[in-house]
């Protein structure tokens, strides 16, 4: 992943730990033999855990305050930083009406002026002492507006959050983008529509947020419920109002149906869920599935997600991801009659999608 490291180098992973995806690659670098660490600036939703979290209250002045700190670790103890989830150390703009959501006007005005003057700011820093610079990019974070636009009818994008059809998100995405490329020795994506946004610099590499070996396969359909599993970080983007749909609708003929949302608590408990899942729903509206599905697949659970297979990868790894891809591919238009079909398959055929699915994560997703 790296360029050739010298003896004794230090790798950094930061600014954040979503989906456990900085945390397990620093710890697989720790077991050959890297010196790795990953910092998180604040305590993280689900529960996820970095080596180290600098703030564990959600205080703006602290989290702010820990920029510094962390660029200053950076600066004094690492010779690479990886950044996660497509971004670095100091903050970055968002467009204004989005601040204002979560907080008041004058606030609102202030961060916009102190994102606007230190945004990259890191990285001119980091560079000026000669430190080696690399980036993970996970959906949203080098996602445009366009992607949802080019897919889905007006009706199912007036449920989205605005947020991911600004026109001025998509261009602060584009600036940030430029800057990274131009200061990052390597870019990689684990969502392969993302690469068009690139250039050829960027690399796609699977979801490596499960530690495989730690997660043991467990029986699927093994009595008359069939338990149907969701777990949406967010419910527009995962289109989990066509979801529930469906599945009230096939409930009303077929009462062997459990359903459980999964939202609103930590992956520790969301985990115990998983571990009674028959079927898993990923998504309808992103077009690949999320790192959720790659821990239900882990689990040997037939998964189902709308996937965009349009997008390619010069190397040739997402048509290798692809060829041996186990997950029931759905849509919006198409939930309620594939998932009604699917129940209605012999055990045996979900049995052996879930098998598919536990040894294509053994395959695909061990780092």
């Amino acid at each position: 992943m790296y360029q050739q490291l010298k003896t004794g180098a230090r790798v950094l992973h930061c600014p954040d730990n979503v989906g456990n995806n900085a945390k397990l690659l620093s710890d697989h670098e720790k077991k050959t033999g890297i010196d790795s660490w990953s910092i998180s600036l604040r305590k993280d939703t689900f529960g996820f855990n970095a080596d180290q979290t600098l703030v564990s209250s959600g205080s703006f002045f602290w989290g702010e305050l820990a920029r510094w700190k962390l660029l200053w670790i950076a600066a004094r103890h690492f010779d690479v930083v990886h950044f996660n989830n497509g971004k670095t150390i100091m903050p970055h703009r968002i467009p204004f009406e989005s601040i204002k959501k979560r907080t008041n006007t004058v606030t609102a005005i202030l961060y916009s002026i102190y994102s606007f003057i230190l945004e990259g700011a890191d990285l001119r820093i980091l560079r000026a002492l000669g430190k080696e610079m690399y980036a993970t990019y996970q959906g949203s974070d080098a996602r445009f507006s366009a992607h949802y636009t080019e897919r889905h009818r007006p009706e199912v994008l007036s449920e989205l959050n605005r947020d991911y059809l600004s026109s001025v998100a998509d261009l602060f995405k584009e600036r940030r983008i430029a800057r990274i490329e131009k200061y990052a020795a390597a870019i990689y994506c684990l969502n392969p529509d993302l690469l068009k946004n690139f250039s050829s610099k960027a690399q796609f590499v699977p979801y490596y947020n499960v530690d495989v070996s730690k997660v043991t396969p467990h029986s699927i359909f093994d009595d008359d419920i069939i338990h149907i599993v969701h777990a949406p970080s967010k419910r527009d983007i995962k289109g989990s109002k066509y979801i529930v749909k469906a599945v009230e609708n096939i409930k009303k003929s077929n009462s062997r149906i459990q359903f459980t949302m999964v939202e609103n608590m930590s992956n520790k408990d969301a985990r115990k869920i998983y571990d009674k899942a028959d079927l898993f729903i990923d998504q309808l509206i992103v077009g690949w599935y999320g790192g959720a599905a790659v821990e239900l697949m882990a689990r040997g659970v037939p998964t189902m997600c709308y996937i965009d297979s349009t997008a390619t990868d010069s190397e040739g790894t997402l048509n290798r991801v692809l060829s041996n891809l186990p997950i029931i591919k759905t849509s919006i238009e198409t939930i309620e009659h594939d998932l009604s079909t699917l129940l209605k398959q012999d055990r045996t055929v979900l049995k052996e999608a879930g098998e598919n699915s536990r040894l294509f994560v053994e395959a695909i997703h061990r780092i």
